[in-house]
């Protein structure tokens, strides 16, 4: 009968995994970070409002750029004849002013109003991309935490067993198969552990640049954050969709000034007219009207062309109408069944924690043997680590969700 470990050494690392990371890495909880205040760190950013901002901004004044009439333009003109009835001059100055009776101008105005709002549409997209993004890193570097917190335990545990029993092996109490066997796991272990540590610094740096908080680190356990999707909305729109409806807008408003525009237009003139002859001159108003005829360049290519990206914004928004639909239903079923496999997957944590228990119980009472002793190790430290990894696959699925509805949560 082998003798007893000492019990004393080994309970100790079997404390639940959040209290071995705040004793093996204090310095680890630098910047814990809820999910809800990473999301608000990420959307607060300088530097992203800066950037949306400056892209609104650029669509509006492309917007306001065209001009409800077009500028005015000053004829200034002066003549001089000379010829045997004597010398004549004549001076004139004339402000024109094109009075866009067709509606071009006003019509391409609309255009690219509505293609302002497609912008701001777009923005509105892109921060919804942001925010599934953080999601995803923020389950990437809980979920890299509490695997790397788990091998730490497996790697405290093994280096316990493996100092008790070469102590053992020195007066002859152990085989050398054992120190041997115990050394072999307890080194592949710690190379394992090292890799989880870069993880979580890699996953959690990119957790840091989304949100700027120096030194990131996520404060509640993934099984916190899970909870149940719900089917999607049929009637719920999304910012992507609404900016291809607005660029529907856009080109039927294009299609239609590329009409006008082959419509005749009207230019009025008023100025002042003086002229001088052989010491004789007259002076007055003048008025002028003047006609733009549409007579060398009919406009029919730029309307066919306009005609052409109409259907095409139509087209795509069928499409994509079609294809969002598909996208809401795909993510629910993915999410759901994440959901579900991850709760299934915690059900069992209990058995994968008191496993290890267990196995150690059995080899101090001389009834299995190192190798049993591992494998009881090893199972709990494995099924943990996959309940792991299904809630971060349940978290992403969740993220992916929430961008097909465009949600800022779910209730």
């Amino acid at each position: 009968m082998k003798p007893l470990l000492p019990m004393c050494h080994l309970r100790t690392y079997s404390l639940p995994f959040l209290a071995c990371t705040a004793l093996l890495a204090p310095a680890a909880n630098a910047g814990p970070l809820s999910e809800a205040e990473a999301l608000a760190r990420a959307a607060a950013l300088s530097e992203i409002a800066a950037l949306d901002t400056a892209t609104g901004d650029a669509a509006r004044a492309d917007a306001q750029a065209i001009p409800r009439f077009e500028n005015p333009e000053l004829h200034v003109g002066r003549e001089r004849v000379s010829g045997a009835l004597g010398t004549e001059t004549e001076w004139a100055a004339e402000i024109t002013q094109p009075l866009g009776i067709n509606g071009a101008n006003g019509r391409l105005r609309a255009a690219a109003e509505a293609e302002a709002q497609a912008i701001g549409a777009d923005i509105n997209r892109r921060k919804a991309i942001r925010l599934a993004e953080v999601r995803k890193t923020y389950a990437e570097c809980g979920a890299a935490s509490e695997r790397a917190a788990i091998l730490s335990e497996q790697d405290a545990r093994l280096r316990e067993i493996e100092r008790i029993i070469s102590l053992r092996a020195r007066v002859g109490d152990a085989a050398g198969y054992d120190l041997r066997r115990v050394r072999l796991e307890a080194r592949g272990i710690a190379a394992q552990k090292a890799l989880a540590d870069g993880e979580v610094r890699a996953a959690c740096a990119a957790l840091s640049q989304l949100t700027g908080e120096p030194d990131a680190r996520t404060s509640e356990p993934l099984f916190a954050l899970l909870r149940p999707s719900r089917p999607a909305l049929e009637a719920k729109g999304r910012s992507d969709l609404e900016a291809q409806r607005y660029r529907v807008t856009s080109a039927e408003a294009q299609a239609d000034a590329a009409r006008r525009q082959r419509l005749p237009d009207l230019a009025i003139g008023a100025g002042y007219k003086r002229v001088s002859e052989s010491g004789l001159s007259a002076s007055g108003p003048t008025i002028s009207l003047g006609v733009k005829l549409p007579i060398f360049n009919r406009g029919g290519a730029a309307m066919r062309a306009a005609q052409a990206r109409k259907r095409a914004a139509e087209a795509e928004l069928a499409l994509s109408s079609a294809a969002i639909a598909a996208e809401r239903a795909a993510a629910f079923a993915r999410s759901d069944a994440a959901y579900d496999a991850a709760r299934l997957a915690q059900g069992s944590a209990e058995d994968a924690r008191r496993i290890a228990d267990i196995a150690q119980a059995a080899y101090q009472g001389g009834e299995t043997d190192i190798t049993d002793l591992i494998d009881g190790y090893r199972a709990g430290a494995e099924a943990r680590t996959n309940a792991i990894e299904l809630a971060e696959r349940a978290m992403k699925a969740r993220a992916d969700h929430l961008l097909a509805q465009e949600e800022g949560e779910e209730k």
